[in-house]
């Protein structure tokens, strides 16, 4: 289907529910699957978005004064000419739970998900192998999304691979930044224009860009003074050379399962998971996460303290329970 707006479906001032859908090879100038606006928040549950094509804005979704919430919802090789690959938001604080961005791409910004004067919500979230010039996996423009329990791992941009904040202030908790690419600046997170984001219970690692892998600058690139964020009780590579605040970090080998190697983004490849003897383990904040899963569904605290990153580390044998505790004092 084609249209200026909307192709699959367009809601203005209306919230149909939405559930058990498939939105394919859809092609319109802004929102190809779906096109919110003037305050429609439909509730949206189990929704696959593939192979859309805006030639503008919002690859799958177009948010506009809108408030949707979606759970369970796909969103695979949707791409836009402009912004928001998969999903764009202005003025909208949607709320997504267990949702997973795959390849999407965007001409400009944000190729799984662009945000403008806007507070999203995600919670168990997937980002992976998405690409765009600035943002490939979330563009922040003047907005302070929320993402607890989230990977964003294997995305490639120019600058900001895995996130992109002008103006903006997301809070991170238990979030896996890993294996992101950029050939210009920060492979991991690019800040600018006061940007003063909180990361807390999180882990950076194995990110690139130009300065090369795992660098400050291809971790966390601050790009004005004003650019400081927040970092509490995380995993942060090259942390000592990033202006920031915040205590109780680390600067350890993380040991996921699968590691991923940066040079090969875009990719959706790597297992981020936990071993046994990663220093992640029991080192968090439980006040910072009330979420009772995480990113694999599985239970979020395991052993009284909760982990770092996006994912629990599975039941351990008993002797295990004291090596991450030896590990975080050994190099």
């Amino acid at each position: 289907d084609q249209a200026d707006l909307g192709a699959g479906l367009y809601n203005d001032a209306s919230s149909p529910t939405l559930a058990n859908l498939t939105f394919t090879g859809n092609f319109a100038e802004s929102g190809a699957g779906l096109a919110n606006v003037n305050s429609s928040n439909p509730p949206v549950t189990g929704i696959q978005f593939q192979s859309n094509a805006a030639g503008s804005f919002g690859g799958a979704i177009y948010n506009e004064g809108s408030d949707p919430s979606l759970t369970g919802a796909q969103f695979q090789n949707n791409e836009a000419g402009s912004s928001g690959g998969a999903i764009y938001n202005k003025d909208c604080d949607a709320s997504l739970t267990d949702v997973q961005f795959q390849s999407n791409s965007a001409g400009t910004f944000g190729g799984a998900i662009y945000n403008e004067d806007s507070d999203p919500s995600l919670t168990n979230a997937l980002l992976s192998g998405n690409t765009a010039p600035d943002g490939a996996a979330i563009y922040n423009k003047t907005s302070h999304p929320s993402l607890t329990n989230a990977l964003l791992s294997g995305n490639s941009a120019s600058v900001g691979a895995a996130i992109h904040n002008t103006a903006s202030n997301p809070i991170l908790v238990n979030v896996t930044v890993a294996g992101n690419r950029a050939s210009g600046s920060a492979g991991g997170m690019f800040n600018t224009s006061t940007s003063q984001p909180t990361v807390h219970n999180s882990i950076f690692w194995d990110n690139q860009d130009s300065t090369g892998t795992g660098t400050a600058s291809a971790t966390i690139h601050n790009d004005d003074l004003g650019s400081v964020p927040l970092i509490n009780y995380s995993l942060v590579q090259a942390l000592s050379g990033i202006n920031h605040t915040g205590t109780n970090n680390l600067d350890k080998y993380p040991w996921f399962t699968t590691p991923l190697d940066p040079s090969t983004a875009p990719t959706t490849a790597g297992d981020l998971t936990l071993g046994v003897f990663s220093p992640a383990i029991d080192v968090g904040d439980n006040a910072a996460n009330s979420t009772l899963t995480d990113l694999a569904g599985d239970t979020r605290i395991i052993n009284g303290i909760i982990d770092l990153g996006a994912y629990e580390a599975p039941i351990r044998p008993v002797y295990d329970l004291y090596l991450p505790a030896l590990l975080r004092n050994y190099p």
